[in-house]
Formats: structure tokens, sequence, C-alpha cells
């Protein structure tokens, strides 16, 4: 009988330990099959965030935006890969860290992005990002 229950006791913990584990590594779930809360160009993203940054992030922060615009940069070889926007700025622009960069990307063509907005700190920030189709 007592050696059941310290049987059962492990088993627990070893279970216990392996969900957390598991949890613990899970990384953030994909934007790819979420539908975003709103639409918004590059250029007027950026826009609202200048002249108004605390109304802005009341506004974008932590949703899930579709936000369009030409290709500025492409940065593949980081970790996540980024792609940046143009915005007509030449300080401040919109840098989308994608979750998967397309091969297919170059640079001057027109892209939806949906991703999740950061914040703004000279640039604005979308992490999560995914191609829109």
């Amino acid at each position: 009988m007592k050696k059941s229950i310290i049987y059962l006791a492990v088993g627990l913990i070893l279970a216990i330990v392996i969900y957390a584990f598991y949890e613990y590594n899970r990384g953030p779930a994909s934007l790819d099959g979420k539908s975003s809360d709103m639409s918004i160009s590059a250029k007027e993203l950026l826009k609202d965030f200048q002249q108004d940054e605390k109304l802005a992030n009341s506004k974008y922060l932590d949703k899930v935006i579709l936000v369009t615009g030409a290709i500025a940069e492409l940065k593949k070889d980081e970790v996540p890969p980024s792609v940046i926007l143009e915005t007509g700025d030449a300080l401040s622009r919109v840098v989308c860290e994608m979750e998967r960069l397309p091969d297919a990307l170059s640079l001057g063509e027109a892209v939806s992005i949906k991703a999740k907005c950061t914040g703004f700190l000279m640039d604005v920030v979308l992490v999560q990002g995914v191609i829109a189709e």
C-alpha cells in the first residue's frame, strides 16, 4: 500500500514537472490564423505615433494590426528576421519582426503584414509578423 502511494506521488510530480517544462518552453501563438483588429498603412501608423504617442498606444498597443507598405529593407540574417516598411521619414520606420521570412520578398515590393504592435521607440515596432494573403 505504501509503495503504491509513493509511486502515485512520484508519477504526479513527474507529470507536473513535464507539463511545467512544456509550458515554459512554449512560444507565443502564431497570428497566421487570427483576424486583424484593424488595417492601416505604414505611413499612417508612424504619423499617428509621432503626433500623439499616448493616443496611439491606446489605439494600437497589443493589438493585431494589418499594416501595408513598400519594403524598404529586409533583415534576413537577424533573429528574428525583420521587414522594414517605407514611411517617407528618414529618421523613423515601421519595423516588423517576422515569425518566418518568405524568400520571394524583394525591396520595393508592396506587402501586407499582420503583426502585434509593441509600441514606439523612434520606430514603430511590430512583432510576430506574418505575410497576409
